[in-house]
């Protein structure tokens, strides 16, 4: 997610469930995605803590032992959201880059632990842009978290809730506005023909169904706080949350502060929600992305150069 600092208060009196690892990196595992069992991590630095400092992506075997490998791009990248499918046997990777100059999707082809970089897509509504997912090989969609580019105006479209941001479609040639006047739209997700988007301001999870290139809305899940990305498997969503913003702005400025953490998972046919994983900050904070595995939950945040494996509870 990209941060504008909002001073809403919530409570939160979280204690971490379960004993978990610590994975290192050099950067902030915000986003990451999983094709099987290779593992994606994009590694941020992104504002207001860092300012144009570049990041890595990641690449990690989770059956093997060995520690993430940082992937080589033959130019400088500061990814944000990441997407990845499975064309034949290559797998395909979709970047957001938020470069000095401009925002960008660039596209690799990851095989034999090497990114080929594809192509480069450009367009003047190609900003604010926080996450995407790809639907096949040349098209996606993107949440655009604000509307305004101003660092500074953003902040009062965020304390107004102007409710201005947008999710865009590239179709395989041309980028457009899909959808428009949404609450921070933030993590995407796409499985047989809905689209999954979380509204942070909003504090819900929005369905959307895809018709002739238009999107109309199916249903809309209410959380108890702020989500953030999101990941599917088989018949759930995973989002991670933010409890309380206030603490979410310091931590964004001082490095000794801490954010708590939630994770939940979502029935996607009957809407069921249950917690998986939840910490006051002390052990992760500012939790962006969780993915499930078999046995494990794997868990990284917007600031912490490390991400989470922790064992699912046995209950769920």
């Amino acid at each position: 997610m990209t941060l504008i600092l909002i001073t809403t208060f919530y409570s939160s009196q979280l204690k971490a469930m379960s004993s978990c690892q610590k994975i290192n990196l050099n950067d902030s595992p915000e986003d990451m995605v999983l094709i099987d069992d290779h593992l994606f991590i994009s590694g941020t630095n992104l504002p207001p803590k860092f300012v144009n400092k570049t990041g890595r992506l990641y690449y990690q075997n989770i059956t093997k032992k060995h520690s993430p490998i940082g992937l080589d791009v033959p130019f400088p990248i500061y990814p944000h959201g990441i997407s990845a499918i499975k064309v034949s046997e290559v797998i395909r990777l979709f970047i957001i880059n938020h470069s000095p100059q401009k925002d960008t999707i660039e596209i690799f082809d990851f095989t034999n632990e090497t990114l080929k970089h594809i192509k480069t897509i450009s367009s003047p509504i190609l900003y604010n842009a926080n996450d995407i997912v790809a639907i096949d090989s040349n098209r996606f969609f993107i949440t655009h978290d604000h509307y305004y580019k101003n660092y500074f105006v953003k902040i009062f479209e965020s304390l107004l809730r102007l409710d201005k941001g947008f999710i865009s479609y590239f179709d395989g040639n041309t980028l457009t506005k899909i959808q428009t006047d949404l609450a921070f739209p933030n993590g995407i997700q796409f499985k047989d023909n809905f689209l999954y988007v979380t509204l942070f301001n909003s504090k819900k999870v929005n369905k959307y169904q895809l018709k002739s290139q238009k999107l109309k809305l199916i249903n809309e899940t209410p959380l108890a706080y702020h989500p953030d990305n999101i990941s599917i498997k088989n018949n759930h969503l995973t989002v991670a949350q933010h409890p309380n913003l206030f603490q979410l702005s310091l931590h964004a400025l001082l490095t000794q502060e801490v954010s708590p953490s939630l994770i939940q998972k979502i029935n996607l046919e009957n809407d069921r929600i249950d917690t998986l994983y939840k910490d006051s900050g002390e052990e992760l904070s500012a939790a962006s992305i969780a993915i499930q595995t078999k046995n494990d939950i794997l868990i990284g945040s917007i600031y912490n150069r490390y991400y989470l494996v922790c064992p699912l509870p046995l209950n769920l």
